[in-house]
């Protein structure tokens, strides 16, 4: 009998929690954050942490697999218009707008 991947509880690789916490704890005294573009945001899981605490966003990626995994996880912040996407490289792309915080985690 095959074991369905929806029965399996998705977890973040070993120390991505402390991570993302530290993260936090730098940008929180940055009270004036609204606006954000995160370079790689691999699945979302920054993203959708910043958009949880009513910031919106913007992920750059120039892997078509990752922005299609992407898109799957922030849906609903991309139909309510905190989030979009964009497919290509941060160095090449021009932004009529300012932008509070621009960031990159673990991107190599």
């Amino acid at each position: 009998m095959a074991t369905s991947l929806n029965n399996f509880v998705e977890l973040s690789p070993p120390g991505t929690y402390c991570l993302n916490q530290a993260f936090l704890e730098m940008i929180s005294p940055l009270s004036q954050i609204e606006t954000f573009i995160e370079i790689g945001p691999g699945e979302g899981n920054v993203s959708k942490l910043l958009c949880s605490l009513g910031l919106k966003g913007i992920g750059i990626d120039f892997s078509q697999h990752a922005t299609k995994r992407l898109a799957m996880k922030m849906q609903k912040e991309i139909e309510e218009e905190k989030y979009r996407i964009i497919y290509g490289d941060f160095s090449s792309q021009e932004f009529p707008f300012n932008v509070d915080l621009v960031f990159c985690i673990m991107v190599l």
